[in-house]
């Protein structure tokens, strides 16, 4: 019985090399893959700006606000993909005062929420963009006064707000003075939709 004749060391290196190769494109293929599943979970996962603002008391003392509600809205341009995606939450709350000489005017409960907004790094918007979308409120109130107010981050200086948004609702509900409601809501761009206002 003859001896096989042992592989060259020619032959031994160029199955490393290629062993070698093999290793290296499954850590590319595989460093991708998580690439592409983080950006994905980076769009689609919502991520929503929660603000821990109490309502401001009424005279009844009641602590926190009525409801919390979040939701996705998602625009479409001409093509299958979403032009933006923004993720929305928002709180409601009603405020009743049994005292008429102590009914706060629209102006101090403004106020109120300007000096809080105003301490996190937030300032009024000359426009109402884009409040006007996301507050279904928008259509019977006014922007500004007895109205709803949009609010951008204070580096902002686009012309029209593009980035992350507040939206405060102030209004008498059902024409009583005692009686105010409120509405504060947020507007998160998710990833991509910040990542298409870089280029425009």
């Amino acid at each position: 019985m003859q001896n096989q004749p042992l592989p060259s060391k020619a032959k031994n290196d160029s199955k490393l090399r290629r062993s070698g190769k093999n290793i290296i494109a499954f850590i590319i293929l595989g460093l991708c893959l998580s690439s592409i599943i983080g950006l994905y979970l980076l769009e689609v996962v919502p991520h929503y700006m929660v603000l821990s603002i109490p309502p401001p008391e009424d005279s009844y003392n009641l602590v926190g606000w009525s409801t919390t509600t979040k939701s996705t809205v998602t625009a479409f341009s001409s093509s299958a993909f979403p032009a933006s995606r923004d993720f929305i939450w928002r709180q409601d709350a009603t405020l009743v005062y049994k005292n008429p000489d102590n009914i706060p005017s629209w102006e101090a409960l403004l106020q109120y929420f300007d000096e809080r907004f105003s301490q996190r790094g937030w300032k009024q918007s000359d426009i109402s963009t884009p409040c006007n979308i996301y507050l279904p409120e928008a259509a019977f109130l006014n922007y500004g006064e007895n109205g709803f107010i949009s609010y951008r981050r204070a580096s902002d200086i686009d012309e029209i707000p593009m980035d992350d948004a507040i939206c405060l609702a102030i209004w008498n509900d059902k024409g009583y003075p005692n009686v105010f409601r409120i509405v504060l809501l947020t507007a998160k761009r998710s990833f991509f939709t910040n990542s298409y206002k870089v280029f425009e």
